[in-house]
């Protein structure tokens, strides 16, 4: 061979070489890096809370809208949860009041009053839709400054830091957040364990500042002794404590690192203490919302109304032992309603009346609660005989809930029952459009068109029930329709 060919040779080799290696650039970049690393762009956490805080917003934004239709604010009394220490904190900035009203609540030795006393703490320092975190922080630097021996001052500050921490972080897997997510999250992080470990030390009874650091100690990775260790120390000062609980109940998911097996111990721990202090109860609910990615069976039991039925009775027996306590109060009609045991639902709604104490959450929350109001109203005026006072108690509910399927439709039936088939049409209407599902609603609507000689009308609406997955009574009632009008 030529010295020139044996050149040319060499060379074509090393173009192939090189182009080989520019081939397996990036897959040697991938084994190295995985595959996450050459994804476009990497999450923001705090870009995408801004995005959800938005959306939140118009949310509550088309909430308000009903409420104000509705005349809700001007129908209930709102307590407002711990005397409105939230506005009196970041709008008043007013740091004495704040301090002797966590003071007083602390003081108190009753255990139920003591799981209020954490969500006090949660209420202050919670970042919700349209929060400025930055202009939060400001505020509870201002109160740290000016109480620099309050441990609670701390103690809310840092558990704002934990929250923040997790803004930054978002809800992505770890290989899909920023590098700049992340530092913020860590340096959150960082910030709340100085407060919280000064809080702990300032005053070691509050097992509040162990429960928070139980998420600092999830968020680093730490070893589980050192989530152990702040578990411990807070159920050593507070053995039945909930929240704390709780955040082990999330530390030994699996996706934490845990078991179901784990879990599964941990819920019935909280049951068997639940004896002594009847709201660790709750735990029941937090860990079926938990579980709903285990099995099938997990998911759908989060929604059967057998569970449902049981969540009303942590706030049943926490009454018997704290009586007439109006929040518990508030809870048990929600969740009685909720869970179809509505003659319970009915008592302690009409105990409770136009009063609404709004828990540590926001005044939308009344919109679900006065309709369910209105529908167990209606729903027991339903039951009783017909007469005067099953009448008025049928316009009662549909006046307090108008725009509620089930109370048009109730008061369409008394319309429709009474002969006033014309009358009773646009309720059923407004109940069908309200709920489509509501297959009930479709079928009175058939027989009223029927009603008024319009056959075509009423064949066309009851074929309609069958696209509505409808019961086997409903089936024969709008085929019976059928039947009589071909």
């Amino acid at each position: 061979m030529e010295r020139e060919d044996v050149v040319a040779s060499i060379i074509g080799v090393l173009v192939a070489v090189c182009m080989g290696l520019l081939a397996l650039g990036p897959v040697v970049y991938v084994y190295k890096n995985g595959f996450a690393a050459i994804r476009p762009g990497k999450e923001d956490g705090a870009k995408n809370w801004a995005e959800d805080s938005a959306a939140d917003l118009k949310r509550e934004a088309d909430v308000e809208r009903q409420i104000t239709e509705l005349g809700l604010r001007q129908r209930y009394t709102v307590v407002p949860f711990f005397e409105g220490s939230r506005q009196t904190l970041y709008t008043l900035r007013d740091f004495a009041t704040v301090e002797a009203r966590l003071a007083a609540q602390f003081a108190k030795s009753d255990q139920y009053e003591r799981f209020n006393y954490g969500r006090c703490i949660g209420d202050l320092c919670d970042i919700r839709a349209g929060d400025d975190p930055k202009a939060m922080e400001g505020v509870l630097n201002e109160w740290v400054v000016a109480y620099p021996n309050s441990y609670r001052a701390r103690l809310v500050r840092g558990r704002f830091h934990v929250d923040y921490a997790w803004v930054y972080r978002g809800g992505s897997l770890a290989r899909d957040v920023s590098a700049s997510s992340f530092e913020g999250f860590h340096r959150h992080l960082e910030l709340a364990e100085a407060d919280l470990t000064a809080a702990r030390d300032m005053e070691p009874s509050d097992p509040n500042a162990s429960v928070s650091m139980i998420s600092i100690a999830m968020g680093r990775g730490e070893p589980d002794a050192r989530v152990m260790d702040h578990y411990s120390k807070a159920i050593a000062v507070d053995p039945l404590n909930f929240m704390a609980r709780l955040r082990l109940l999330t530390a030994r998911l699996p996706q934490w690192g845990g078991s179901w097996e784990e879990v599964d111990a941990i819920m019935a721990e909280s049951a068997r203490s639940s004896a002594a202090f009847p709201m660790l109860g709750l735990m029941e609910r937090e860990g079926a919302r938990l579980m709903r990615t285990r099995s099938e069976k997990h998911k759908d039991a989060l929604d059967s109304e057998d569970v449902k039925r049981r969540w009303v009775e942590p706030y049943l027996a926490q009454l018997k032992v704290s009586p007439g306590a109006p929040l518990l109060e508030t809870n048990a009609a929600f969740y009685a309603a909720e869970g179809g045991d509505y003659a319970l639902a009915e008592t302690y709604f009409r105990k409770l009346g136009d009063t609404y104490y709004e828990g540590n959450g926001s005044f939308e929350h009344v919109l679900e609660y006065n309709n369910y109001r209105g529908y167990v109203y209606a729903f027991m005026a339903n039951a009783m005989a017909p007469g005067d006072e099953r009448s008025v108690r049928i316009k009662e509910a549909l006046d307090l809930a108008p725009n509620h399927y089930y109370t048009n439709y109730i008061y369409g039936m008394e319309l429709f029952d009474k002969g006033d088939h014309a009358g009773s049409k646009p309720y059923m209407e407004k109940s069908r459009d309200v709920y489509p599902g509501y297959v009930w609603s479709t079928c009175r609507l058939a027989e009223i068109a029927e009603k008024a000689g319009q056959r075509d009308e009423a064949v066309r609406l009851a074929r309609a029930v069958f696209d509505l997955e409808p019961e086997q009574i409903q089936m024969d009632h709008a085929q019976a329709i059928i039947d009589r009008n071909r």
